[in-house]
């Protein structure tokens, strides 16, 4: 996707207002900030529009039941968010705090390389809020600054032996030309709506997945929503040794050229059913 125009800075909707999202500041009384007790959305913008704005709601929705928190009006905010934003390609963020702090956010885009070193590690993972979005993402970014230390780009967790998530992502292995998953409801991982989106457009077998089998895969991608499908070129396990693929491998292209058509075909205004 091309910008034809630069966006502008990132924007914040806060208090009913439109500000510079520098400026959207929150109360340090609240528990969203005080504790990380509270959930989030991030979804990507495409001149103007929200790709499945939809399935991010419902999933924010979902978060908000297991946190025990109510979901107030975000597609009026929203819309008058991205009326300021303007007609620019970026990346949306909704954030509910327990003290019923909301702030909307758009940003533009930020850069993504072309392809993804992983670093595979082994660390306690899911739990009863493994559904839930939640503000609490500590360890996810204390994986990430441990892959970083590593040379890799981001982390995937490995727990118990079985694949999990990326610390920021979905994975996609390529088997004999079959899409795989790891399925959420074995891995205790949180449901992907850019992976919902893709098996919709193309077979996706959903189940559990064993480690042994990142030694095996013909490709493997990582699916987010403001990236898509990434191919993943290089595996550094726990001891050192690696694997690299020649990537973006087909089946990964195939399913970022699925993702960034329907992106283009599909991007709406905020509506809900």
């Amino acid at each position: 996707m091309t910008i034809k125009t630069a966006p502008p800075d990132a924007l914040a909707y806060a208090d009913g207002q439109i500000v510079a999202a520098r400026d959207a500041t929150v109360p340090l009384t609240d528990d969203g900030v005080l504790r990380g007790d509270g959930i989030f959305e991030t979804l990507l913008v495409h001149q103007g529009r929200l790709h499945a704005f939809a399935g991010h709601h419902a999933r924010l929705e979902r978060s908000a039941k297991m946190l025990d928190l109510v979901v107030p009006d975000v597609v009026g905010p929203m819309t008058a968010l991205l009326d300021a934003y303007g007609p620019h390609d970026g990346i949306a963020k909704i954030v509910l705090l327990r003290g019923g702090t909301l702030r909307l956010i758009v940003s533009p885009p930020a850069p993504w390389p072309g392809t993804l070193s992983l670093d595979v590690q082994d660390l306690p993972w899911g739990g009863p809020l493994a559904g839930a979005k939640t503000m609490s993402y500590a360890l996810n970014q204390f994986s990430v600054r441990l892959a970083q230390d590593h040379g890799c780009d981001d982390a995937l967790i490995v727990h118990d032996g079985v694949v999990r998530e990326l610390a920021h992502g979905t994975l996609v292995l390529v088997e004999n030309q079959t899409l795989v998953t790891p399925d959420p409801a074995d891995a205790e991982i949180l449901s992907s709506v850019t992976l919902d989106v893709l098996a919709g457009l193309r077979p996706v077998r959903f189940e559990p997945v064993d480690a042994a089998r990142l030694h095996t895969a013909d490709e493997l991608f990582v699916l987010s929503a403001t990236r898509l499908a990434v191919g993943v070129q290089r595996l550094r396990f726990a001891d050192g040794s690696t694997r690299t693929f020649d990537a973006p491998g087909p089946l990964t292209r195939d399913a970022n050229a699925a993702l960034t058509a329907d992106v283009q075909a599909h991007a709406t205004r905020p509506t809900l059913p």
